[in-house]
Formats: structure tokens, sequence, C-alpha cells
């Protein structure tokens, strides 16, 4: 279902709808919202359909964020975007009324974080009903993933691109991680050594050169950078993660330039931080050039 043009969506999602025995309020209301769509996909020279296509259009034409912000939002919108994406994938229509007799299959690779998270959801008092309507969103978002080949929220071992690390314990510790081979993966590590509690109340530690030592040793693609020179810089301890990732993005291993990263801290993080978060994303992207593996 995924290849039909949208006109051919919204007239299948519309008979999805009466076969489903959806209200005539439902029916009404879709019906107006995909003629409104079929317009804005032809005004944007497009006739396929993707839920962010779907979103954008709720966005342009209906204001969704402001409506969100300000409670006053029909949920229906987003209802009917969602019956186009339930026939695109499935050629039925699962109505909300119906979600509590449906039985839901987590991926294997899931099941454990999954089940935490339900269980949590339950404790602080979430209904069944609630729980089982995210199931449903749950389960196209699980389709995406194994679209997209991603089967567990862990990177299996050995399959690490990028590896990060606060410190030089921590690098060794998540050796396995790194993917191995022709293209064996990167480590960017922090050199200073954070001491674990244990050995700060015995006065014992770990000595990080030797950690070092063992990284030289054991990985080809090894980047140290001095974090809290950079940090310093900065202005913040707290800015280490981020001159990580900019050292990452100039490593060339992470998929991202360091204008995205940019992009995103400007778009995300609040005016206060905002310079001192640029200058460690700046710095860290440096140090790594400056670096030697």
């Amino acid at each position: 279902m995924g290849t039909l043009n949208l006109q051919t969506l919204v007239s299948g999602t519309a008979q999805a709808l009466m076969e489903a025995s959806a209200s005539d309020y439902y029916q009404r209301v879709f019906k107006t919202l995909g003629r409104q769509l079929l317009i804005y996909a032809d005004t944007h020279e497009t006739d396929g359909f993707s839920m962010d296509f779907g979103l954008q259009f709720l966005e342009d034409h209906y204001h969704m964020s402001e409506k969100v912000a300000a409670k006053k939002w029909p949920v229906i919108y987003s209802r009917c975007i969602n019956f186009i994406s339930d026939y695109q994938r499935t050629g039925h229509i699962v109505l909300c009324f119906g979600v509590t007799k449906k039985v839901y299959t987590i991926p294997e690779g899931f099941q454990e974080s999954m089940g935490e998270y339900l269980d949590y959801r339950k404790k602080i008092g979430i209904s069944d009903k609630t729980i089982q309507l995210s199931l449903l969103y749950l389960e196209r978002f699980f389709d995406f993933l194994a679209g997209e080949e991603i089967h567990s929220p862990m990177i299996p071992k050995g399959c690490a691109d990028v590896l990060l690390a606060f410190e030089p314990a921590e690098a060794v510790r998540n050796l396995s991680y790194l993917r191995r081979g022709p293209k064996e993966g990167i480590v960017i590590v922090n050199k200073k050594a954070v001491q674990p509690v244990t050995a700060t109340l015995g006065n014992g530690g770990y000595d990080s050169s030797k950690m070092l030592s063992y990284l030289k040793e054991h990985v080809k693609n090894l980047y140290v950078v001095d974090g809290e020179a950079i940090c310093k810089k900065a202005g913040s301890p707290k800015t280490l993660n981020v001159a990580l990732l900019g050292a990452a993005a100039a490593s060339n291993g992470l998929g991202l330039d360091i204008k995205d990263i940019e992009c995103e801290i400007e778009r995300r993080v609040k005016p206060q931080y905002r310079e001192m978060n640029l200058c460690a994303l700046s710095l860290g992207a440096a140090a790594l050039r400056g670096s030697t593996s």
C-alpha cells in the first residue's frame, strides 16, 4: 500500500472508515480534511504521503502548534492523518474503541525496555485503555524502525561507528561495541580520568596513562582530546558532551556536519547557554583536527 498515490490513499481510507463503522461525524471530518490535503499536496507538487507530510499539512493549514499550546487542538484532525497512515501500512483502519481488543507483539530487541516503560506507566496510574492506545502508535514506530533495520534500542556489540568516552576507563570498558575490520570505528576520548567514588573514598584510583596506552595498542582510529581545557575555555564543565560531539562531527564518522549541530544548538538550547555550547562544539572540532590518532 505504501506505493499508492495520495488520491488513492484518501479514497481508500474513506472507504475503510465506512467498513470500520466509523461515526458519520468522523467520516464527514475526514472527507473535508482529505479534500483540503489533496489541494495542499497539489500546491506542493506531490502526490505521495508520509506522516511528516501530513503533520506539516496540519501545521500549515490548521496552525497545529499554536492550537496545541492553547489547548484548543481538535484531536480528530491528527487522527485523520493517522487513519491515512494506518491504511497506507495495513490496508485497513483500527478505530480507538477497537484498540483494547488487539494483541500487540513487541519486537524481541525492545521487549526489556518496553516492559520497563509499560510497568512504569501502570505504576503512576495511567489507565489500561491509554496504555493500549499508546501501543497502537508504538507499533507504527516499531514498523518504521524495522524498515530502517533498527532492531534494538542498544547498538549491538561490534557495530558502533563512533565511540565517545568522557574518560579513558569508560572507553576501555565499552570497546566491545566498536566496529572492527576494514571499516573500523572511531574512538574519541577525553584524556582526564574520572575516578570512581569507591576509589575516591579509599584514596585509590587508576592511572589514566595506562588506559590510554591500552587504547593506543588496541584501537586503530583513536583520538584523545583535552576536554578539561576545552570546558575551561567554553566556560562550563557541563559542555564536555558538546565538545565530544564537535570532535565526532569533525572526524566525519557521525554522518553529521558541524553546521547541522550548530543549527540544533541554536534551535534547542536556551539563549543564556547557547554561546558556551557553540564555543565547546567549535573547540571540540578543532581539538580533533589537531589530535594524532
